[in-house]
């Protein structure tokens, strides 16, 4: 009687805590939407070459002979680093909604969310027509979640003590 009263209790608290980690999915999620999807500053147009602009930007930063250092900069800022990091909260949101899944697993799917949410984020802003869509932002919004599940797991595992 009483194992079936713990398993219980267990549940229990499992379901509060994935409420939390639903509840951080779905207020990451409208933000990320919100962000995107509103009127931007630049000129409508799509890139479907991988790392066309943003390779060039990084290239630049090793070039001493580069005039556009500090545009270069710019880019790798905002554009790599705000990518990635902006999906890391839902990555690990993702990844709180199956804590007790494989790790290979549980980062996999965060990744797939991750880019799913990309890709409708970026056919969506081919209908602004001040938004651009670029192949670049679904690759690093989908590693910015996969980086949040990650996180997550070093989390999970710095508070159990393995």
């Amino acid at each position: 009687m009483k194992n079936n009263s713990s398993d219980l209790t267990i549940r229990r608290n499992l379901s509060g805590i994935r409420w939390r980690w639903v509840a951080l999915t779905i207020v990451v999620t409208l933000w990320l939407l919100g962000m995107t999807l509103r009127p931007g500053f630049t000129p409508n147009g799509v890139n479907l070459v991988p790392f066309a602009e943003n390779g060039r930007a990084v290239s630049c930063l090793f070039n001493a002979a580069c005039l556009y250092r500090r545009v270069s900069l710019w880019t790798v800022v905002v554009n790599i680093m705000g990518n990635v990091i902006a999906f890391i909260p839902l990555g690990m949101g993702l990844a709180g909604l199956y804590p007790h899944r494989r790790a290979g697993r549980l980062v996999l799917r965060a990744a797939l969310g991750g880019g799913l949410l990309s890709l409708v984020i970026e056919l969506l802003q081919l209908t602004i027509p001040t938004r651009a869509t670029d192949i670049d932002d679904i690759i690093l919004n989908t590693l910015g979640a996969a980086v949040g599940a990650g996180i997550f797991l070093w989390l999970n595992r710095m508070k159990s003590g393995d």
